[in-house]
């Protein structure tokens, strides 16, 4: 009977200290999923403003034969503020399985379309 109490209480203080270690502190709690703590691009800092009135106005682009995959045209601005390049942002939001979303700037297209470019003429014969 003692050698059951005593391997009885091990085993909860196992379970207990290593539930215990594995609870994170609130500098590591995410907004969602894995999505990082600071905004990536200037739409995000827009969309996730606080106490401010944000306009945004989206137009879907039908250029993609990829099932599930949406292109859109995206403007944010701050209401009351005339559309200047520090109260407006333009970019696209590629959209897939309506959950996945990646927001890229008006002035980082070119050198995304650039280097899609590049790694396209990419083949066998490149070091």
């Amino acid at each position: 009977m003692f050698l059951r109490i005593i391997l009885f209480s091990t085993l909860v203080s196992i379970c207990a200290g290593t539930a215990m270690a594995q609870e994170p502190g609130p500098e590591f709690w995410r907004k969602v999923g894995c999505q990082p703590l600071e905004p990536r691009t200037r739409l995000e800092l827009f969309e996730e403003l606080s106490g401010s009135v944000v306009i945004k106005g989206v137009t879907r682009i039908e250029t993609t034969e990829v099932k599930k995959l949406e292109v859109e045209a995206v403007e944010v601005h701050l209401q009351g503020y005339a559309p200047t390049p520090n109260s407006a942002v333009k970019g696209i939001a590629i959209v897939y399985l309506d959950q996945n979303r990646a927001l890229i700037d008006y002035d980082k297209i070119d050198p995304l379309l650039k280097a899609i470019d590049a790694l396209s003429r990419v083949d066998e014969t490149s070091t």
